[in-house]
């Protein structure tokens, strides 16, 4: 059994207008940003004071002398305060596996995760909010589509030719093996009026599922919704919010 290497592999950090990227560089962690909203800037800020590296430029890029697990811990618990937290891994063959949190001797929530010896290489990760129950249907802008790097660096060949053809991509439930549609809220309405003008749409029971994350931009929502419906056990989590729902 070995750890996952991601020494050399981004994980990434979605933003409102771009992506954090941190990289590990042995114990050492790099950290790339640009373009933050107020609440990314705060913590930004916040990493900077606690470990004396320069964060107060709008873009820029800095090395952390810290391990990426502790520089992770701190940002994405400020970016994404107050909600739980999924970071996942994405293998050059498409295998995406699920990063565990387990506090560490300073407190801090370590991501790790143990698995038998990996013949593929990692190709990136990323943390990502859980996404909540939402109905009705608010009114969206609707803005030209373009997915995030991130979003693009976990779907299959096949996911991400549906997704520039239809901005929608279909996925399988890591739990029941059940197929879902999702699809961008900015997609063109007719597109969305197939799948009950949701992003997530149960192709087996053919309903709409009213879960979302709004506050986040669209494709990282997709990317959420992807994770939690495929990752085992997370799938559950989705479902019980539309049971709970009805």
């Amino acid at each position: 059994m070995n750890l996952i290497d991601l020494n050399g592999i981004p994980l990434f950090l979605p933003s409102m207008y771009g992506d954090v990227k941190l990289t590990a560089q042995g114990r050492l962690t790099e950290v790339e940003w640009e373009s933050l909203s107020p609440s990314e800037r705060e913590a930004m800020t916040a990493l900077g004071k606690k470990y004396g590296v320069d964060t107060t430029p709008d873009a820029g890029k800095v090395i952390v002398d810290k391990p990426i697990d502790k520089v992770e811990s701190l940002l994405a618990k400020a970016m994404k305060r107050g909600r739980k937290l999924l970071t996942a891994v994405v293998f050059q063959n498409g295998r995406i596996e699920e990063l565990h949190r387990a506090s560490d001797g300073d407190g801090e929530a370590a991501i790790s995760k143990v698995v038998d010896t990996v013949k593929d290489a990692a190709k990136a990760a990323v943390t990502v909010a859980e996404p909540t129950q939402g109905c009705p249907v608010p009114e969206f802008e609707r803005a030209d589509v373009r997915a995030t790097r991130v979003l693009r660096a976990f779907l299959t060949p096949r996911q991400l030719e549906d997704f520039d053809r239809t901005q929608s991509f279909l996925v399988v439930g890591g739990d029941t093996g059940r197929r879902y549609v999702l699809t961008s809220r900015q997609a063109p309405r007719d597109r969305l009026a197939r799948v009950g003008g949701r992003s997530v749409f149960d192709l087996d029971r053919g309903e709409a599922i009213c879960v979302h994350d709004w506050v986040v931009p669209a494709a990282e929502e997709l990317l959420e919704l992807k994770l939690f419906l495929e990752l085992p056990d997370r799938e559950r989590y989705v479902n019980t919010l539309a049971d709970e729902l009805h």
